[in-house]
């Protein structure tokens, strides 16, 4: 009898107490949270080997995910199965792994630690679901009329509760000579501002792209090379680039309010990029190397007379 109890892993109990909670609770996106402090001043994590500690984290965090929440199987086999551990590594830390853990009269096993927390969730969603009841109640009895079950109703069949609306208010009666006027001088307002508008839009510049027969103007020319000092065969060249950019190019950016304008920014940024030196400017000379600016000091120090002087025998002409 007893190696048959053992086999299949049940806990005989002839007065088993009821399930905590009903048969169909589940986590249902719930988190699982760990409270380190409590399981490291617990008894059954003291008694646990190092090896042993992973596998009681595993067996609880399956628990969670099982139906109903937080219980397992009351089979060797299957707890072994579910956690992904040897049976015959688990029959052999049975007493450590299921530790706490008790057998329900709906056959299942529960530990005292995780029904904790189901039942804390289970509390906390009862707590919402009356919340949202409430509003929505709280909400047809305002807008509806309607009114939770039980609660009484007037001769109207209005809920006793529910606050009457306003009445609307009676506009006051206006005079006829006052709504002539009114209306006569709205509508002349409306009538002197439309040409207004309509003015303002008209004279609102507007962006255009270069159009596509355009040539350079001889004063945009003659602006670069008096100027920036570029010489013409360069103004030509940069106003073919010019033209095949802005025709080519595709967008809300080849659309232009001052094309003018964009021909100078052209030509400046053209002089930028150029290695030629800028009109007015002048060309820095070549940086020397180590063995050029050797030379320079020794010339200027007079060690190339010296080195002239020196004869055979390592000394020097007197």
């Amino acid at each position: 009898m007893n190696a048959a109890r053992n086999m299949i892993g049940i806990v005989v109990s002839t007065d088993a107490p009821p399930a905590p909670y009903p048969a169909d609770t589940r986590a249902k996106g719930w988190r699982f949270e760990i409270d380190y402090e409590r399981i490291e001043q617990s008894d059954t994590w003291v008694l646990a080997t190092p090896d042993m500690r992973p596998w009681l984290l595993m067996l609880w965090m399956t628990a969670w995910r099982q139906t109903p929440c937080g219980s397992m199987p009351a089979q060797d086999e299957l707890i072994a199965a579910r956690i992904g551990m040897d049976l015959r590594q688990f029959r052999g830390h049975r007493d450590i792994l299921m530790r706490g853990w008790w057998l329900a009269a709906d056959g299942r096993m529960y530990h005292h630690t995780i029904t904790e927390q189901v039942l804390g969730l289970l509390e906390m969603r009862d707590r919402e679901a009356a919340r949202k009841q409430a509003y929505r109640d709280k909400k047809n009895q305002r807008f509806t009329g309607k009114c939770p079950a039980g609660q009484a109703r007037d001769s109207h069949g209005i809920p006793a509760s529910a606050t009457p609306p306003e009445p609307e208010p009676v506009p006051e009666p206006i005079p006829v000579k006052e709504a002539v006027e009114s209306n006569s001088t709205a509508a002349g307002a409306h009538s002197d501002d439309a040409p207004r508008k309509r003015s303002a839009e008209a004279k609102k510049p507007r962006a255009a792209r270069l159009p596509q027969d355009w040539t350079l103007p001889k004063s945009w020319g003659d602006w670069a090379v008096s100027e920036l000092g570029m010489q013409p065969a360069a103004v030509r060249t940069e106003a073919a680039k010019f033209a095949d950019h802005w025709h080519a190019k595709a967008g809300r950016d080849a659309a232009k309010l001052d094309w003018l304008a964009t021909w100078r920014n052209w030509c400046r940024t053209a002089l930028e990029r150029s290695p030629r030196p800028l009109p007015g400017r002048q060309q820095p000379a070549p940086a020397q190397t180590d063995a050029q600016r050797t030379a320079e000091v020794r010339r200027l120090l007079g060690f190339d007379a010296i080195d002239g002087d020196v004869i055979e025998g390592g000394g020097h002409a007197r």
